[in-house]
């Protein structure tokens, strides 16, 4: 089922003085046998997918904002749900709680670790919102690609670029 959520002002993530709502669309939510769900965002190819590393690098933080939003005791793990090749993804998962999920999967993570990474999503979305107020708009500034419409102008120099 898809779940809309934040319409009324409900999520929200706060540090200090600062409050940030949030609203969004989960493509899907599904519930696991033992109550906890998974949540999972559709792509049409796996070039949109990306991966707990990605997150751990502040590159995505739509998974762990719909993680968040839902609940994170709640929530086992975040797929990517693959249209083109049927492929189901985990981006990041609980070991033993989520389902589909393996010690080879990259997205498969202990609770601890789950947790590390929530939080730091929390972190990058708050410094962005820092950064917005103090005047910096940054056009994706850890990730630059050879085609990218902002080269010209671009501040960051020589970034390593990624494809």
């Amino acid at each position: 089922m898809e779940k809309q959520f934040g319409e009324d002002g409900s999520f929200r993530i706060s540090q200090d003085e600062m409050e940030i709502s949030f609203r969004g669309v989960i493509d899907r939510i599904d519930r696991v046998e033992d109550g906890s769900f998974i949540l999972i965002d559709y792509k049409s190819s796996s070039y949109g997918k990306r991966t707990r590393e990605d997150i751990e690098n502040g590159l995505s933080v739509q998974l762990p904002m719909y993680i968040l939003s839902q609940g994170e005791d709640r929530v086992t793990g975040g797929y990517y749900g693959i249209l083109s090749s049927g492929d189901l993804y985990p981006a990041l998962a609980i070991k033993g709680k989520a389902p589909f999920v393996t010690g080879r999967n990259t997205g498969a993570v202990d609770e601890e670790e789950y947790r590390r990474l929530l939080q730091g999503s929390r972190n990058t979305v708050i410094r962005a919102v820092e950064g917005i107020r103090d005047g910096y708009f940054a056009v994706a500034p850890k990730e630059c690609s050879a085609y990218c419409i902002f080269r010209d102008i671009c501040r960051y120099g020589n970034k390593e670029e990624v494809d």
